[in-house]
C-alpha cells in the first residue's frame, strides 16, 4: 500500500467540500469538512512525529476528526515544534460523526456545517503555515 498524502487529501477534500457548501449541498459539504479536517490534522501530526507504518497512522491515530483532537493535542504537547500549531480550545467537531453520511440531506442545515467549515478552516491556516515553513 503507498503511503498516506494527507496533504493532498486535506486539500481536495478540502476544496471540494468549500464548492458544495457554496451550491448549497450542505450534506454532502459537511461530510467533507469533517474528512478535511482529519487528513489535515494527521498531516500536521506526521510533523510533529506520527509515524506511518504500511502506509497507515499507527492504530491509536486511526480515528476520524470527532474523536482525533485529543490525539492532535497530544502531539503538540510532545514537542517544541507544536506551540505552533495549537487549535483554538473549542472543539467544533464534536458532533460531526462519519456516520451522518447515512442521514437525510434535510438534517444538515447551515447552523450544523458553517462551524464545520470554519473548523477545517482552521485546519487549514496550520497547515499552510507548516507548507510555508517548509516542514510539508
Amino acid at each position: 500500500m503507498p503511503p498516506a498524502d494527507f496533504y493532498d487529501a486535506h486539500q481536495r477534500h478540502h476544496e471540494d467540500a468549500e464548492n458544495l457548501y457554496k451550491q448549497g449541498r450542505l450534506a454532502n459539504a459537511d461530510h467533507l469538512f469533517g474528512l478535511a479536517a482529519e487528513c489535515g490534522l494527521k498531516c500536521l501530526m506526521t510533523v510533529l512525529g506520527m509515524q506511518s507504518t504500511n502506509g497507515l497512522p499507527p492504530k491509536a491515530d486511526r480515528k476520524h476528526i470527532d474523536q482525533l483532537r485529543a490525539r492532535y493535542d497530544t502531539y503538540c504537547n510532545g514537542t517544541p515544534l507544536g506551540a505552533q500549531f495549537l487549535l483554538p480550545p473549542s472543539d467544533p467537531f464534536l458532533n460531526w460523526s462519519v456516520e451522518q453520511r447515512y442521514e437525510h440531506q434535510q438534517m444538515f442545515t447551515r447552523a450544523i456545517v458553517t462551524p464545520h467549515s470554519l473548523g477545517t478552516q482552521e485546519v487549514a491556516l496550520l497547515v499552510g503555515k507548516a507548507k510555508r515553513g517548509g516542514l510539508l
